[in-house]
């Protein structure tokens, strides 16, 4: 039901880039929104899934990842069970045809925003990229400036592979490194524009960083002024990095029915290490003051952390997951939705060569079998979960062979970046093995 009840756009100084949901792989650019709605991409969509089908670009959900689904059905059954023609039953009752009839006879608008505002963001994650961090597209552009290293990723990286947009550089980076255009005026209308093709029960902001961004700032008062508290069948979820929690956020918080989503992956040196220069101290603190008695004025407020299980999560699973229990058992025991990370390429666990995914699956049982003195599990059912998930995931892709150019494109862009922010790739567990054993003259290569 995405395409009839939400709308996914990331704002920038150009204009929009839009789609029907945040895992939809096809984009549309414009700085018309009422192009998108008259698409010939919308309008295929659409008729695709009236026949019961899923196109290509859904892939996720044709995978199985149902959790995807969740926020549809949520504002699919609050928006079909309050129009007249309902009588009071469950969505499950309705056919497509139905649905799409009630959608049409309503006022046609979305219920659902999924707002990227902009990409001011104060953090440098492996896994992100420049349209999302102002601190990484300067960092590109310094990257740039080693053109041995460019030609080098540019002919490891061919055809479809695409592991990352430094083997596109010439048509990228500097367009996102200013980030003064999420504070300017023309920026907050064309952000606001958004809302007047919804009467929303929910809004999802996202950054950059939201916690440092203007523009979100914006947003929640605009949502406050229009009258969307947490008593008028409205939720508000912020995604955050969780490096900045403060006083005006948790006022927001307080009038607003909030769910905050901690974007971080893995604990200790694993996160150090992927989200760089944020510290693990600084978010169990952040974290642990979302639980604090001092935070209840603020209640319903709802928290869950996203983990992208990038390679470096897998392969230093055993030095991570027991902080992040450690860190639960501390707190309100939060929800961990599992995301597979699947771009950039080289970040993707099947890249790992087959000996090491094996160890990997030896460190996860060696996890699950963990026990406290007591002989009870070390682990909630929730790490549980997640650890069980980790080990499906490595065992599927030992069916799947690495590919040894995405292998030497890892090292190649984990060391460059190592130079530059004073890290080491070596301190991951068992990446000292494989780069002696497959990388030998990259050295030279580089």
């Amino acid at each position: 039901m995405a395409p009839w009840t939400q709308l996914w756009a990331k704002v920038l100084p150009q204009g929009y880039v839009i789609k029907p949901c945040c895992v939809y792989e096809d984009e549309f650019h414009t700085d018309n929104i009422d192009e998108y709605l008259n698409s010939d991409e919308l309008k295929q969509l659409t008729e695709t899934l009236e026949k019961g089908e899923l196109p290509p670009s859904c892939w996720r959900c044709t995978n199985g990842d149902n959790e995807w689904q969740t926020f549809e059905n949520e504002i699919q059954r609050i928006k079909v069970q309050s129009h007249k023609e309902v009588n009071g039953n469950g969505y499950q009752d309705y056919d497509v045809d139905a649905l799409t009839k009630i959608m049409k006879d309503d006022d046609d608008k979305f219920t659902m925003l999924d707002i990227r505002p902009g990409n001011l963001c104060n953090l440098k994650c492996r896994t992100c990229n420049a349209t999302s961090s102002t601190e990484i597209a300067k960092e590109h552009i310094v990257m740039k400036k080693d053109k041995e290293f460019i030609k080098k990723l540019t002919e490891l990286n061919t055809d479809d592979t695409q592991p990352h947009l430094l083997s596109r550089p010439e048509k990228y980076f500097e367009k996102y490194a200013d980030h003064n255009y999420s504070q300017s005026d023309e920026h907050k209308k064309r952000i606001h524009k958004l809302f007047d093709y919804a009467n929303i029960r929910r809004v999802k902001l996202l950054g950059g960083e939201p916690s440092i961004d203007p523009a979100i700032i914006s947003i929640m008062k605009k949502l406050i002024n229009d009258g969307y508290d947490k008593n008028n069948h409205f939720r508000l979820q912020i995604v955050t990095n969780m490096t900045n929690v403060n006083k005006v956020w948790k006022d927001y918080f307080s009038k607003l029915n909030t769910r905050v989503t901690a974007s971080v992956d893995g604990a200790g040196r694993s996160f150090e290490y992927i989200r760089y220069p944020a510290k693990w101290k600084t978010i169990e603190k952040n974290i642990k003051s979302l639980s604090k008695d001092e935070f209840k004025e603020c209640r319903p407020v709802t928290l869950a952390m996203n983990i992208v299980m990038s390679n470096i999560l897998y392969l230093d699973i055993k030095n991570w997951a027991p902080k992040l229990q450690k860190l639960q058992n501390e707190t309100s025991n939060f929800t961990i939705n599992f995301i597979e990370c699947t771009f950039p390429k080289h970040l993707n666990v099947d890249i790992i060569p087959q000996k090491y995914k094996k160890l990997i699956i030896k460190d996860i049982d060696d996890l699950m079998n963990k026990v406290n003195n007591d002989g009870k599990s070390f682990f909630n059912s929730r790490m549980i979960s997640l650890l069980a998930r980790a080990k499906r995931e490595v065992s599927r892709s030992l069916f799947r062979q690495n590919n040894i150019d995405l292998l030497e494109s890892f090292f190649m862009i984990m060391m460059k970046q190592d130079e530059l922010r004073n890290q080491n790739i070596f301190d991951i567990n068992y990446t000292k093995q494989m780069y002696d054993e497959y990388m030998v003259d990259l050295p030279k290569k580089i």
